[in-house]
């Protein structure tokens, strides 16, 4: 969950402007929609175990709100996460997952840790 919120608040800080300056109204408007998308797309999966460890993944899922001919149905949330977050030749690296994983990393195991305690001593009681 501490993972999670923070990649949601760096959702919330990209910039859906132009490096240039000199955007249309309609890339602004694309940006703001697939800006959107990523926000009302962003999940947790169920947790699963795998070979002994338990696995939950944060990610993206359906499609956005602009449509192309490449893709009728709405742009792939995955696709369009991957382009704010690495970049690419037409638009600024923004690295809101990255960042996100290096801010909560620690935090993240210390609660792990410390839920994982309080599971044994509840276990050691009984």
């Amino acid at each position: 969950k501490e993972v999670a919120d923070e990649v949601k608040a760096g959702i919330h800080w990209l910039n859906t402007g132009s490096l240039s300056g000199n955007e249309t109204p309609e890339e602004s408007q694309r940006r703001a929609k697939q800006k959107q998308g990523l926000l009302e797309s962003f999940g947790i999966s169920p947790m699963e175990t795998d070979g002994g460890f338990r696995n939950v993944k944060l990610g993206f899922d359906g499609y956005n709100a602009v449509r192309t001919p490449k893709y009728p149905n709405g742009q792939p949330n995955v696709m369009v996460a991957r382009i704010f977050n690495s970049g690419t030749s037409f638009s600024s690296k923004q690295p809101f997952f990255d960042n996100a994983i290096r801010l909560t990393r620690n935090r993240a195991k210390k609660i792990m840790k410390e839920t994982i305690e309080g599971a044994i001593e509840e276990k050691m009681k009984e």
